[in-house]
């Protein structure tokens, strides 16, 4: 039949639909607000101070030097140092990925996994190492003009706590309640025993993470 119209099938339609879907997801994506930020690479920071700086037998805490023994004591330290604030960051990242799930990145996957896999094992770390510094060496560090020691002569336990926790972002508000009752109740349990001898106990160290 003349002035069949079969080669009208092609129509713009499609071209149409896929500059709306364009145009709504620019739209949704400027009203993500942006991420949560930090001041510092924990990463970095982490493999820096554990790995580059450290001697390379610094590990072999039962026979390193007393130089590279109390470095790595002393870099275990500046990095868990970072424990409040690192917390603090995932806690935020944890939210803000709650509500916007697409922002959730092969990036941020790396850092979950180094935080629960790495991060997490430096305040054990750090309290083995000092411990076996203090076994091995004693208090000896190197000599000081500037700074003075005075030995405490308080009876009072509570003036020589030292309690840091270190809390995984799945941990609850309650739970750390329940902990920190527990560690109190610990406490007075330990320091009001007549045999104690204060001066020569170490800071403690809990690791909740599950």
């Amino acid at each position: 039949m003349c002035g069949d119209t079969s080669t009208s099938e092609i129509e713009p339609i499609p071209e149409s639909n896929e500059i709306f879907e364009d145009s709504s997801t620019a739209e949704q994506d400027s009203n993500i607000p942006p991420l949560p930020t930090v001041s510092f690479d924990i990463i970095e920071i982490y493999e820096t101070k554990l790995g580059t700086e450290l001697c390379s037998d610094a590990t072999e805490i039962d026979s390193t030097t007393e130089e590279c023994l109390r470095q790595y004591r002393d870099n275990l330290e500046f990095v868990f140092g970072y424990a409040e604030d690192l917390r603090i960051y995932m806690d935020n990242l944890n939210d803000y990925f709650a509500n916007y799930p697409s922002m959730f990145t092969e990036e941020f996957r790396d850092l979950f996994a180094f935080v629960n896999e790495k991060f997490s094992t430096v305040p054990q770390n750090y309290g083995i190492v000092a411990s076996k510094y203090q076994q091995r060496f004693g208090n000896s560090s190197p000599p000081s003009t500037t700074v003075s020691t005075t030995i405490p002569t308080s009876d009072n336990y509570l003036d020589y706590r030292d309690v840091k926790i270190f809390r995984a972002s799945t941990i609850s508000d309650q739970h750390i309640e329940i902990l920190t009752k527990y560690i109190q109740f610990t406490e007075q349990l330990l320091f009001t025993d007549a045999r104690v001898k204060r001066e020569n106990l170490y800071p403690i160290l809990v690791v909740q993470n599950f």
